[in-house]
This record gives C-alpha cells, sequence and structure tokens, in this order.
C-alpha cells in the first residue's frame, strides 16, 4: 500500500505514512469531498472549514484514530496466507496396499484449516487420475469432500464413516450400475 493513497474508514480519509522508528504513522481525518483537514467541534464531531460539511465520528479523536489505523493494518494483512500453529505439526502418514488396491492418507493444511487427504485406488502400471478417489476430510469445519476429476468413492468403497469431535458424518454408497450382476 502507498502512502500516497487516502483510505476511507469511517467516512472520512486518513493517510498512512511508512516512519522507520515508530511503525507507520496515520494522519488525519480529512473531508472525502475537499481532502480538507477535519477539526473536531465537540467529542465526536468533526467539520469541514472547507466545504462546512460536519462529520459524525464514532469515538473521541485519539480513539477514533487508534480505531482507523487498526482497520488499515486488517486491510493490509487480509491477503495474508494463515498458516495455523494450533496443532503441532505432524508427519501423520499412512499407507497399505495389497496386489490389486491401495491406501494412502496423509495430514496437510488450506487457509489454517487441518484437513486429511486420502487417496483410495487400484494399482495400475500407467497411474492416472481415473485409477483413484481423492476424499479431503476437513477436521476444523468437520466435513467430507472429494475431487470430482479423479474415480468417485463409491467404485472402491461401500461407505466412508468419520468420527468428528463433535458428530459422526457417513456415507453409504450404493453400487454402480457395472456392478449390478443379473
Amino acid at each position: 500500500m502507498s502512502y500516497k493513497n487516502l483510505y476511507k474508514i469511517f467516512g472520512v480519509l486518513w493517510r498512512v505514512v511508512p516512519n522507520a522508528i515508530y511503525g507507520n504513522d496515520i494522519f488525519g481525518p480529512y473531508c472525502p469531498n475537499c481532502k480538507t483537514d477535519l477539526k473536531y467541534h465537540s467529542l465526536n464531531e468533526a467539520k469541514c472549514d472547507h466545504c462546512e460539511k460536519a462529520f459524525k465520528l464514532p469515538h473521541s479523536q485519539g480513539v477514533t484514530k487508534k480505531q482507523a489505523y487498526r482497520r488499515y493494518q486488517a486491510s493490509v494483512r487480509s491477503g495474508y496466507p494463515v498458516v495455523s500453529l494450533d496443532t503441532p505439526p505432524t508427519k501423520v502418514k499412512a499407507y497399505s496396499e495389497d496386489k490389486n488396491y491401495f491406501i494412502r492418507a496423509h495430514m496437510t493444511q488450506k487457509d489454517g484449516r487441518r484437513i486429511a487427504v486420502v487417496y483410495v485406488g487400484e494399482k495400475s502400471k500407467k497411474q492416472s487420475k481415473k485409477d483413484y478417489s481423492h476424499i479431503f476430510i476437513d477436521l476444523d469445519q468437520q466435513q467430507i469432500r472429494y475431487d470430482t476429476t479423479n474415480k468417485m468413492p463409491d467404485e472402491f468403497l461401500t461407505a466412508l464413516v468419520c468420527e468428528f469431535k463433535n458428530n459422526t458424518t457417513s456415507t453409504r454408497f450404493k453400487k454402480s450400475s457395472k456392478d449390478k450382476r443379473k
């Protein structure tokens, strides 16, 4: 963000200038119409001496300025990726197979949420997305999802049950039409 930008917060304008010693400084409020400095005429009312427009602000000058700066900081941080440190880092990985099938699982994070990723599939010399199912178990939102570009889970599983902290999610798969025998 540039120090030449003006930021509209509480209906008035503010300017943030980098300060190498104290961090950023915030200046304002300024009139959104003519960009003139606003003058406080009462505890929470500022007025533009140029266009004579009055602005009701939520708090006194010092508190409003601090809150405006906090909102500016939040807008700067809004694009930062979130990495959760609430749970200890783990290298949970599991793998099992027989001569025809495999199952693999590992833990990861996405947007600060803990996700278990499970692959269930059929072994093939030329492994492709259509040889396995890709299942996502979101531990924080307590949801199960799967990647529709891969093979559907019902081609390998008859049921999928996840026991979360607050509930249990269960999915029973119907046999696909190609599995039905006459």
